[in-house]
């Protein structure tokens, strides 16, 4: 196939472990949020918290027949009483409950958060969180995490947890630069001629979560993006493109650079981020749709701008038109049109829509069961697909939120 030829489709709602945990209701959202927030994976380390956090060292990938799984993290606070596992995996969706078992203790998941994902880079096509209820202190030996997959097989892990350590503020982790409101900060591992970057944020992930440059894994991405690309500059001012290699929770991504022949010190710009907020960087006021009949498309071309809600959006384009909707069965879906500029200095790119009033259910009052999906329209609009409440009523209530946004740095940080 022509790598050209592929354009890639967004699956709004999960775009992070962080977007996934706000379909999974607000029973545990609370307590999840809090534990990515202090938390940073890669490092093992947590920020200004008390108690003891324990996690996984390293992720641990098995398969079975076709199926590739991996356990990615696993977090344990005991003064928040529940364990977290997150796992990815290619196939279809796994079973929504797992098991596990800690100080020869076997636990049932009470709660998980599995969804679909599109990575065009990535072998997986499914990524989630399962939720254990446990109080105890860890005895640090190993504990096993079972799951079923959608072909019935069954995956054993057997994990061995580490004692998180502490610091109080990111910036003592490594080198640190602010930009447009947005701090940085670069933990930076050398092995031979591989310089490996991880790039954390300071804003609260709770909140919103950063993408770095345009990430390349390829030669078709380095040409298609090159230019927003995180960049390596060395002393003789010769430069390197840092290639993506995982975006590992919504606080922190890391790249990896290929430093043969480069000389100290170096310097790493970050030409732009990507802001993905979880509860809405700007929103609409109530938007009432009509429903149509199914398979009946309604032109609607009506314009709305969105009210900024917070200072990193405030100065960018939040004009929106409504361009259609659509209703199959249940399913409906919206054509948005965005106003904003490609050299905007902070540009909309992705909305999302949220039901309010009469147009909630008791199954997903602030959200849409199920959630979102959707994808480009041409260079300037995007298509949002959900699942109605209400398929038979003949009018829907949403508001209309930014989820999404590009900012335009630079950001440097000088690494010696």
């Amino acid at each position: 196939m022509d790598k050209k030829k592929v354009k890639p489709r967004i699956k709004i709602a999960m775009v992070a472990s962080i977007a996934m945990l706000v379909m999974i209701g607000p029973s545990i959202v609370g307590a999840a949020k809090e534990a990515l927030n202090t938390y940073i994976p890669s490092l093992g380390s947590t920020i200004k918290i008390d108690s003891t956090i324990y996690s996984l060292k390293k992720p641990i990938t098995k398969s079975v027949d076709s199926r590739i799984v991996t356990v990615s993290d696993i977090y344990y606070n005991q003064e928040s009483e529940f364990l977290m596992v997150e796992v990815e995996g290619n196939g279809q969706l796994p079973k929504d409950k797992a098991k596990l078992t800690i100080n020869n203790k076997k636990l049932k998941s009470y709660e998980s958060s599995v969804g679909k994902v599109e990575y065009m880079d990535r072998n997986i096509s499914w990524m989630g969180t399962y939720f254990f209820k446990y109080h105890r202190p860890y005895n640090e030996k190993e504990i096993k995490f079972s799951m079923i997959l959608d072909n019935d097989s069954k995956l054993d892990f057997n994990c061995k947890l580490n004692k998180a350590k502490s610091v109080e503020d990111i910036s003592e982790l490594g080198p640190t630069t602010t930009n447009k409101g947005i701090t940085i900060t670069a933990v930076v591992d050398e092995e031979k001629n591989k310089l490996s970057v991880n790039l954390l944020q300071h804003l609260d992930s709770n909140y919103v979560s950063l993408k770095y440059g345009a990430p390349y894994l390829d030669e078709y991405e380095l040409e298609k993006h090159g230019e927003n690309a995180v960049t390596l500059y060395d002393a003789n001012n010769k430069e390197v493109k840092g290639r993506y290699d995982q975006g590992i929770s919504g606080s922190e991504e890391k790249f990896i650079f290929d430093i043969n022949g480069l000389k100290k010190p170096f310097k790493i710009v970050i030409p732009q981020v990507s802001a993905t907020f979880f509860k809405g960087a700007s929103s609409s006021q109530i938007i009432e749709l009509p429903i149509p009949k199914n398979n009946d498309k309604v032109y609607i071309n009506k314009e709305i701008t969105l009210e900024s809600k917070d200072k990193l959006v405030k100065d960018s384009n939040q004009k929106i038109k409504i361009i259609s909707v659509e209703k199959e069965d249940d399913r409906y879906k919206v054509e948005l049109k965005h106003y904003s500029e490609q050299n905007d200095i902070t540009r909309l790119e992705h909305c999302i829509i949220v039901p309010v009033g009469k147009s909630t259910s008791p199954k997903a009052k602030d959200w849409f069961e199920g959630g979102l999906s959707g994808g480009a329209v041409g260079e300037d609009g995007e298509e949002v697909e959900f699942k109605l409440p209400y398929p038979d009523e003949d009018k829907l209530y949403v508001e209309i939120e930014g989820r999404n946004y590009m900012i335009k740095g630079p950001w440097e940080i000088a690494i010696d």
